[in-house]
């Protein structure tokens, strides 16, 4: 089980930081270890497994560079360990995208924006 499938929640490189943080303490008091103290050592394990996963799982889609690395990963373009060079072309090309996002904060325009949403990467 991936994170996001933990987190009931589908692949994104932008999820919804507030549904991530609630699922997170939904989990969190979910499997709590110490609400298992009067269970078998195998419940116990299984619960501060599931407990362990939760907290990586936090750690990483609540980090936008952990998560971008994670999703790499999770689709097989990058291997466990393994780091990236993005092009310099790429980097220019999102800084510019992420300018005219910005722009369109301030200044709302549907045919800028349509334009920005059929750029293919």
């Amino acid at each position: 089980m991936d994170y996001f499938e933990l987190y009931g929640l589908s692949l994104s490189f932008n999820p919804d930081p507030a549904v991530v943080k609630q699922k997170f303490y939904e989990l969190s008091k979910k499997f709590h270890p110490d609400f298992y103290i009067m269970e078998s050592q195998e419940k116990q394990e299984e619960v501060l497994e599931l407990s362990t996963l939760n907290n990586k799982a936090y750690q990483i889609l609540s980090d936008p560079q952990k998560r971008l690395h994670y999703i790499l990963e999770l689709k097989g373009l990058l291997t466990e360990g393994e780091n990236y060079v993005l092009p310099q072309s790429f980097l220019m090309e999102m800084m510019e995208v992420n300018e005219a996002l910005m722009e369109l904060e301030f200044e709302p325009d549907a045919g800028k924006l349509l334009a920005l949403s059929l750029i293919h990467i």
